[in-house]
């Protein structure tokens, strides 16, 4: 009898540490979390896990989810949703947080460790609607105590909108950068506390002007542009600023930097931006004494030229379009493997060709694109790149114009990375906005959905234009769920023009630019 009662707990023992005949799943894999369509929504999918009955998904606002409190785990265990399949949408999530998650797998036999964690950030899919209730009482706002023009716009981590350009006040020309709160106050904690910084004179004339911004990951801002010397000869200029716009004085000792070909000609920044590294990376010109080379700059954290690059710091190009005249680049952008890749313009024999340079992170023409580390956009008119941005597939996504006698239509490219245009964005690669007077476009930006947004100005008539938004799909074509058939169009003044464009936190699109009424100001709308 007793033999028996042994063996029955021996098999009893062997049976339940089994399982019960079977196992618990694996943790599922490749967990991602994606935008949904709506706002307020993330989609979290995953990788099927053998013998698997249901899925289990933790979440939080902080990182470190875990699927339940354990000894030496201080966090709590993530809010659970129980019982879901691979791909769910989380719903009724506030726009413009974070959201971390991990997902586990379920049998009878008991729940899996939990996945890696994957996060996501829920955004509104705006509309092309003025937002009037966040920015009251009109989503947009005109600085009106000086004419001036914003050039560029960033979104700091906190949320402020910070605008660079220019400031007129008589008889100077000022470099002048301004911070506005979320709602559309000037945030009183920047510059002189009335959330405007300026400079003149850096270079020891009477005009300064910043024509690119970028904010880097420690919160300074750094800008891009040129001031005029006492002999009327542009400078190029990069400034960067701490948090709360006092001038950086561990950048350079002065908080800028000058730099000056030395051959009696004019030097310009047009585009920023910063690597990987921390290396401040600026586009524009250099005259060489008969012309003007595009150029790039880069700097060390320091403030000093980093001779990794080129060997001095500093590269020129000239004759991309084969007319031996200007090259001028106007934006920058770096890849997520150091890619350096400049957009403008070069003449050749009768007018200008749209051209992407692109780098290596030492300097040197990238081979890999389009052989020579350039490609040339000819549409026999007069064509002109001025924004240039990688989308989340590593193309570069490009908007300018192109100009025939009087009339300039405004242009979207997409390039392959091996500079190819990509035939799988609107068929050729090309998509042409045409009002019948004068469209270019200025500013461009992927959004989280992987749509190319576009600001600019189009043609009302010869002296007349509108803020123009355009939003496209991946594919090229116009998206009808934006404004009116994937356009919206603002009249203001005589002439409104967008610069730049950036999104916040929510997925609202924020615009900089200005209005002539006839003087100019600079203005920013935010649309939702």
């Amino acid at each position: 009898m007793k033999k028996i009662l042994a063996a029955v707990f021996v098999t009893a023992f062997f049976i339940s540490s089994c399982g019960g005949g079977g196992s618990k799943p694996a943790a599922p894999t490749g967990l991602t979390v994606t935008i949904g369509d709506n706002g307020g929504e993330l989609v979290i999918s995953w990788t099927a896990s053998e013998g698997a009955t249901s899925y289990n998904i933790y979440w939080d606002e902080t990182a470190g989810v875990t699927k339940a409190a354990a000894v030496g785990v201080t966090k709590a265990a993530g809010t659970k949703i129980e019982n879901v399949t691979s791909p769910y949408t989380h719903t009724g999530l506030t726009n413009g947080t974070r959201y971390y998650y991990v997902a586990t797998a379920v049998n009878s036999n008991g729940e899996s460790d939990a996945s890696t964690e994957a996060n996501g950030l829920p955004q509104i899919n705006p509309t092309g609607v003025l937002d009037t209730t966040d920015l009251a009482p009109n989503g947009y706002i005109r600085y009106a105590t000086n004419q001036g023009f914003g050039n560029a716009v960033e979104i700091d981590s906190a949320g402020h909108i910070v605008i660079a350009g220019a400031l007129w006040m008589d008889p100077n020309q000022y470099m002048a950068l301004w911070r506005y709160n979320a709602d559309g106050t000037l945030d009183a904690t920047f510059g002189g506390g009335d959330g405007l910084v300026t400079a003149i004179g850096t270079a020891g004339g009477h005009v300064d002007e910043g024509a690119d911004v970028t904010i880097d990951s420690s919160g300074k801002i750094v800008v891009a542009g040129h001031s005029r010397d006492g002999a009327g000869k542009d400078k190029m200029v990069t400034w960067r600023f701490l948090g709360d716009g006092t001038a950086d004085t561990s950048f350079d000792s002065d908080g800028y930097v000058i730099y000056d070909r030395g051959v009696g000609g004019n030097n310009e920044g047009k585009g920023v931006a910063i690597d990987s590294s921390g290396r401040i990376v600026v586009a524009g010109f250099s005259d060489n004494a008969t012309d003007n080379d595009m150029a790039v700059w880069r700097y060390t954290d320091a403030g000093a030229l980093d001779t990794s690059f080129g060997g001095s710091g500093v590269v020129f190009h000239n004759n991309a379009a084969g007319g031996n005249a200007s090259d001028v680049g106007w934006d920058v952008a770096i890849n997520s493997a150091g890619g350096i890749a400049v957009v403008g313009v070069s003449d050749n024999t009768t007018n200008g060709d749209l051209v992407i340079w692109r780098f290596t992170d030492a300097g040197a023409p990238d081979t890999s694109f389009g052989g020579d580390g350039i490609a040339l956009f000819d549409r026999g008119n007069g064509e002109h790149g001025e924004d240039i941005v990688f989308d989340s597939q590593g193309r570069p996504l490009v908007t300018g114009s192109s100009t025939a006698g009087t009339v300039s239509s405004l242009i979207v490219l997409r390039y392959t990375s091996s500079g190819d245009l990509d035939t799988t964005f609107s068929d050729d690669g090309l998509v042409v906005y045409q009002s019948g007077y004068l469209d270019v476009g200025r500013g461009i930006r992927e959004d989280s959905r992987q749509r190319p947004v576009v600001t600019g100005a189009s043609g009302l008539a010869a002296f007349n234009s509108d803020m123009i938004v355009l939003r496209l799909t991946d594919n090229g074509s116009y998206d009808t769920t934006f404004g009116t058939n994937g356009i919206v169009l603002f009249d203001y003044g005589a002439q409104d023009g967008g610069n730049a464009l950036a999104f916040d936190a929510t997925g609202r699109i924020v615009i900089a630019g200005s209005t002539e009424l006839p003087d100019v100001y600079m203005m920013f709308w935010r649309y939702k």
